[in-house]
């Protein structure tokens, strides 16, 4: 992650608060993961700007069954419409401000 601002411009970063994959993985490696919390956590500010990085918690999204398969809250970012469509505007040079946004609703 540290050296992407070198080859990207803006930097988006998907996060969701019951991520089962992500508890896993700081159970596993014992560290904290960018995507559980995203990049607004107070701690990854420094390392991950606003200005380049923006945040997104999808945890609000609910328009995909979140709770099958046991995974499926790891599965959001292809899974839910709302979440592909944000994903699609920023890959194809949408307007997108930079910083911290919620998704949310179903």
């Amino acid at each position: 992650m540290s050296r992407l601002p070198e080859i990207a411009g803006r930097i988006s970063v998907y996060s969701h608060e019951s991520d089962v994959a992500m508890y896993l993985s700081m159970a596993v490696n014992h560290n904290e993961r960018l995507g559980r919390e995203g990049a607004d956590n107070k701690a990854n500010a420094i390392l991950y700007p606003p200005a380049t990085f923006r945040s997104v918690d999808c945890t609000g999204v609910r328009d995909y069954n979140w709770l099958d398969p046991i995974d499926a809250t790891h599965q959001y970012y292809r899974r839910s419409p709302k979440v592909r469509g944000d994903i699609a505007a920023v890959i194809g040079g949408g307007a997108v401000a930079p910083g911290i946004l919620a998704l949310s609703g179903s």
